[in-house]
């Protein structure tokens, strides 16, 4: 899905939703098969990982890893920029889509991430953010 919404919702939220995944939409198709062979797309991470940010699909060795909505955000939000700090605030903006800040919630889905992988592809930024560790080679 490109969007959601979550009950009891506005008709603001819902409009900002519809033209969202329009949005989203369109772009995905028109550009889906640049977006896939562009090897600039392609983020090495730490250990055996690669994010392709042109389809959100995280590899490890070469094989894709099921990956919750939440969890394709905060890689997406990390990759957008390898190799810089992101915000805590951010984050949860870009994942949850509200102006409270939780940052209990964003650990928790930053340990459940780090168990579910079995790596850890992050860095906390102390009192900052996260960013992912890219590969040196």
């Amino acid at each position: 899905p490109y969007g959601y919404l979550v009950k009891p919702y506005k008709d603001e939220e819902l409009n900002a939703s519809i033209i969202t995944t329009i949005h989203k939409h369109k772009y995905f198709y028109r550009n889906k098969r640049s977006l896939e062979a562009d090897e600039n797309q392609k983020i090495s991470i730490h250990g055996n990982m690669t994010f392709n940010r042109g389809t959100s699909i995280l590899y490890i060795e070469d094989k894709p890893k099921k990956l919750t909505g939440n969890e394709t955000k905060f890689f997406e939000i990390l990759c957008h920029t390898p190799g810089e700090s992101v915000t805590f605030e951010k984050i949860s903006s870009y994942i949850w889509r509200e102006d409270v800040f939780d940052l209990g919630r964003l650990r928790t889905l930053v340990y459940r991430l780090r168990n579910k992988i079995d790596e850890d592809p992050f860095e906390n930024i102390f009192e900052v953010g996260y960013r992912v560790k890219l590969n040196n080679g």
